[in-house]
Formats: structure tokens, sequence, C-alpha cells
């Protein structure tokens, strides 16, 4: 590959703004342009519920995964000294999605939680409940919940990954292929966790058409509507 060959981020979310950039070597770069809220106000925990209302990218994934863990020991902590049984973290989601790689590791955090992890390994269940929206990365997040509920005026987007690329040929056949798997582990993570068959996956994921909260139950990708 060359010093002009850019690979770019791998985008899961509702829907992409682009800007584009003068690099130094005379080209242009095409890059997503993020919400500018602070992830601070967006990302927060109150007793055993964690809310995550943002697009999804590195900072905000990191904060989620330091922060859902810290809650994790926390609630472990209180089970020893108050014999609390039965844990439970309930995650709010309002999420147009991001950035696959972000998506993925705090889909991967949920399911660590729900299996338990650290010294003391005790299986915690988390609750999603999608409230406004959980598209793409989003919905990532939302389908591994142990239980999962939609708000009656929500919706969710579950779509093909889309990305951009400056490159030669060569780098850009590879750069498909990428992309290809990244659609076949999103594939993958909706198929374990709804009704969907890989047929209708493929047909659905080929779309963007938002989801109703009865054609999330009716796919399975929540349990009920509240």
């Amino acid at each position: 590959m060359t010093k002009n060959s850019k690979y770019r981020k791998v985008s899961a979310r509702r829907s992409d703004s682009y800007e584009i950039e003068a690099c130094e070597d005379g080209t242009e770069e095409v890059s997503n342009v993020m919400a500018s809220t602070k992830n601070l106000n967006v990302i927060y925990s109150l007793n055993n519920h964690l809310y995550y209302y943002k697009d999804i990218d590195s900072e905000g994934s990191a904060l989620f995964c330091k922060t859902i863990s810290e809650m994790y020991y926390n609630i472990i902590s209180s089970m020893l000294s108050t014999g609390l049984t039965n844990p439970v973290i309930e995650l709010h989601i309002n999420s147009e999605g991001g950035d696959f790689s972000a998506a993925a590791a705090m889909a991967s955090k949920i399911e660590e939680v729900k299996k338990g992890f650290g010294p003391v390994p005790i299986p915690m269940k988390v609750i999603t409940h999608v409230e406004g929206e959980s598209c793409s990365g989003g919905s990532l997040m939302s389908v591994v919940g142990s239980e999962r509920t939609i708000s009656r005026y929500s919706f969710m987007l579950i779509h093909k990954a889309s990305s951009g690329f400056v490159g030669k040929t060569e780098d850009m056949k590879d750069h498909v292929k990428n992309i290809e798997l990244v659609n076949s582990i999103m594939k993958t993570i909706y198929k374990e966790n709804s009704k969907l068959s890989e047929e209708e996956l493929d047909k659905i994921m080929d779309k963007d058409l938002y989801f109703s909260p009865e054609d999330c139950v009716k796919h399975g990708l929540v349990d009920r509507i509240i």
C-alpha cells in the first residue's frame, strides 16, 4: 500500500455526514462529522441504570465500558455486603449508531457482564431499553441484552456497514473484503439474538428501513414494548 492509501473507519450508523479535508500530500480526505456533545453529559449512571444517549465513537465506547465495569463491581460489592440477589444493570439506549469497532466493543462488554468476569465472576442480567432510536451500531448493543424492551415511540434500524477508502485498485479490493467481514460479524450478532434467518437478514440489511416497535417484537429484536 502506498503512503496515499487511507483506510477509513467502518461506519455502522443511521446516517452519515461527510466533509472533505485536504491532506498534506495534496490529496483530499473524506471524514465523518461526529456529534460534538460531551460524552460526560450523554453517558452516565444512576444507581443500577446506565444511559447511553449519543452516537457511537471510540471515546464513548471507552467511557461506556469503564462505567459498566465499575457498576458491575459496585453491584457485586453490594451483593457481598447486603445479601442482594438477582443483580441487574438496566441499559437505556438512544443512538443513531456510529463506528463499528466501538459498537462491537460495547456489545462484547455487555456479553461479558452477562457471563461474569473478574476475581468474582458472577453472571449479571443486562436489560436493554430502546428509548428513541437504536440504529445500526446502536442496535448491536440493544439486541445482546438479557432482556430487551422498546418504548412505544421508538424505532430500530439494522443494515450493512458503510465506509470510504482511497488507494490503489488492489487495496480497494482488500477493503471490500474487510467490509464483507464486518457485515458477516454484524449478521452473526443479529442471527444469534433474533428470530431472523440468514436469508431474511440478507434482504433486510440491504435496505435502510426503520422497524416499528411491533416489527422489532415480530423479528425477535426486542422482547416487549413498554
